[in-house]
């Protein structure tokens, strides 16, 4: 069954909609790209996967990833090696502040739930703890490849999953130290996860980082 999905460029049609900064553009399009590697491999495999679905997806997971920024300076994309506008920053603190009480993929979800319902679940389910939930962890291939990809991600480099983890336990120490035995869950569960994906694809998970 063909399902509703925005076209490639739709896609940077929200990205633009929503004031995404490059830097969060930047490390979508690796995750698209992570993405779709595996996707494709996978589908070589004989695995059932819809490859437009998880580059689609891939782009627009952090949709509105500005409304969960812990600093949200004007300065501090210069960290990002570039700067934006008055103007730019003002339509920035727009989306920021009407999403502020809502984790990014949950309010991507919401956007998106009426149009794209099968986008719009796949983008939830990239959300970190959602590994061990019951009821949204990610099932199919396009829920996995996407969660996965994106914890290959780190800015716009596209590095190992334990290089990935530890920068986003390094970030939020304070929560890894208050409930470590969950953390040393979620991690092996990413690797769990990992693994999964690269027995059917019989290559390094390391092959990664040459893409």
């Amino acid at each position: 069954m063909k399902i509703e999905l925005p076209t490639k460029e739709e896609c940077y049609n929200l990205l633009k909609e929503y004031h995404v900064p490059r830097n969060v553009v930047a490390h979508s399009e690796n995750v698209a790209k992570v993405s779709i590697f595996l996707a494709k491999k996978l589908k070589d495999k004989g695995q059932d996967v819809n490859i437009e679905l998880v580059e689609r997806a891939a782009l627009l997971h952090d949709l509105v990833r500005i409304c969960d920024f812990k600093s949200f300076e004007k300065d501090h994309f210069k960290d990002f090696g570039f700067e934006i506008t008055d103007d730019e920053y003002e339509e920035m603190k727009k989306v920021r502040e009407k999403f502020i009480d809502q984790h990014h993929a949950e309010a991507c979800f919401d956007i998106l739930k009426e149009q794209y319902p099968e986008l719009a679940l796949v983008i939830k389910k990239h959300r970190y703890i959602y590994i061990m939930s019951k009821n949204d962890k990610p099932k199919t291939w396009e829920e996995k490849i996407v969660y996965y990809a994106d914890k290959r991600v780190k800015h716009d480099e596209i590095v190992s999953l334990k290089d990935r983890l530890d920068d986003g336990e390094k970030r939020n120490h304070h929560m890894a130290e208050k409930d470590s035995e969950r953390r040393a869950k979620l991690r092996n569960l990413n690797f769990e996860l990992e693994k999964e994906i690269f027995n059917i694809i019989e290559i390094n998970p390391e092959a990664l980082n040459n893409l």
